[in-house]
């Protein structure tokens, strides 16, 4: 299954192609979009995704660290958050 990845703290003006050659080594890259200082990695297989993040996360790129991390659609629970944050547990503890 396709796997998008997040990817902060991209290097200014870094194109497509650098990403493309960092994230290669981890699996089959499907496609690649870079807009700024953020880019999104899709990767084929989700072992492969997993593997980039791992090693990619909090490495340098040109002098810039990288924050790496499955992208997260809007409305969707960030790992590690507090239940008492997340939306309803109040009320259903009352």
């Amino acid at each position: 299954m396709a796997t998008m990845l997040y990817v902060g703290g991209v290097p200014a003006g870094c194109h497509a192609d650098v990403v493309q050659a960092a994230f290669l080594p981890f699996g089959d890259i499907l496609s690649i979009h870079v807009d700024g200082r953020t880019a999104w990695v899709e990767f084929e297989e989700e072992a492969d995704a997993q593997d980039a993040i791992d090693n990619m996360d909090a490495s340098e790129l040109y002098g810039c660290t990288l924050r790496v991390s499955r992208r997260r659609r809007k409305g969707e629970e960030e790992e590690g958050r507090p239940v008492w944050q997340q939306e309803g547990w109040i009320q259903s503890q009352a």
